[in-house]
């Protein structure tokens, strides 16, 4: 009894080494990707490998690497820690991604950098406007579901960023936002003490893809005048000196 519990063991622990040490190019040639998306070239196996570059729907992401955790395998789960970019590439991150037999995708530790004018080019910022500056995204967990989330915990900073429009330009030194979710609902809260133009909004995504903003703004009395005419198309202050913020639309 032993000795085939023992030849099962091995045969098991071989097939496992097989598997992993597959190609990674191997692997993806036998999977029909989306046509939105397109790989560079693929080195390495499916234990360790890279990725010259991706690229899905224009966004392009360059020298991505994965190491296999192995002992998350025990626990029936794939888990790996992915690298993304080089200190020239437009988009740099870092995390550990795993997915559960229930096809749950966790993100732990995640911290992405990018410029805002290279991510304007992605998603163009409404009313001709143009902005510049270096964000900066950590994110302690977050747990995907078909509802954008289950669980997120972190925040986004902005730094010397500067937003421009045909009304002047409004420098903005300094803004961290927290992240959050609730019923699957994504927000971001951006309060008074953590910018120096006194912006009190919070801004939420639904599952129905559901964007808005609310809140106000009580600019310092050190704020651009730029950014002062600007708030006025917001509305009349109120008896405090705070303009209102409100925004609807769907993505």
């Amino acid at each position: 009894m032993k000795k085939i519990i023992l030849v099962i063991l091995a045969v098991l622990v071989y097939g496992f080494f097989v598997v992993a040490m597959t190609p990674a190019r191997f692997v993806v040639s036998l999977v029909e990707l989306p046509r939105n998306i397109q790989l560079g070239t693929i080195n390495g196996s499916v234990w360790s490998g890279h990725v010259s570059s991706i690229n899905v729907d224009g966004t392009h992401l360059e020298a991505i690497s994965w190491d296999v955790l192995p002992s998350h395998l025990l626990a029936l789960n794939l888990a790996a820690d992915i690298t993304v970019g080089t200190k020239k590439s437009e988009i740099i991150a870092e995390a550990r991604v795993s997915v559960s037999t229930s096809s749950q995708v966790t993100v732990d530790n995640l911290l992405a950098q990018s410029t805002v004018e290279h991510l304007t080019t992605i998603s163009p910022l409404p009313m001709g406007l143009t902005a510049s500056g270096k964000l900066t995204m950590n994110v302690a967990r977050f747990v995907y579901s078909q509802a954008w989330c289950d669980t997120l915990d972190g925040h986004v900073e902005l730094n010397h960023a500067n937003v421009a429009s045909s009304m002047g330009q409004v420098p903005l030194s300094h803004a961290k936002a927290t992240l959050g979710c609730d019923q699957g609902t994504v927000s971001a809260t951006l309060l008074p003490a953590t910018n120096s133009l006194g912006i009190d909004v919070m801004a939420t995504l639904s599952p129905a893809s559901h964007l808005a903003v609310s809140g106000n703004v009580l600019p310092p009395a050190d704020a651009p005048q730029d950014f002062v005419n600007l708030l006025q198309f917001s509305g009349r202050p109120d008896p405090q000196g705070r303009y209102p913020v409100e925004f609807k639309t769907r993505l």
